[in-house]
């Protein structure tokens, strides 16, 4: 039995041990990322960020990805610091003017 292949492995720091057995699809980390930690991603934005090596530590299990919670905290603490790019209004026509 092949075990699974950790993108990106790093041993988790994470105190709330009791989450650190969980595996979450893409869909379920996007929305832990809201609500646990304010960040708004998409799974599709997960995926694309995977695509490019900008998405957080996941688990390749065959064709299924995963997410441990404790990758997502990390993930969460260092988008703290380096910040997500602020969205930028949308352009009127009466802006667009100016």
């Amino acid at each position: 039995m092949r075990t699974p292949e950790l993108r990106d492995a790093g041993a988790s720091n994470n105190p709330n041990r009791e989450f650190d057995d969980q595996y979450l699809t893409t869909e379920q980390a996007s929305d832990y990322l809201r609500e646990k930690k304010n960040i708004h991603l998409t799974a599709g934005t997960l995926t694309l960020r995977r695509s490019f090596g900008k998405a957080p530590k996941f688990l390749k299990i065959s064709q299924a990805v995963r997410y441990r919670p404790a990758d997502l905290d990390e993930f969460a603490r260092t988008m703290g610091l380096k910040g997500l790019p602020e969205r930028q209004p949308e352009r009127t026509a009466q802006s667009a003017k100016k």
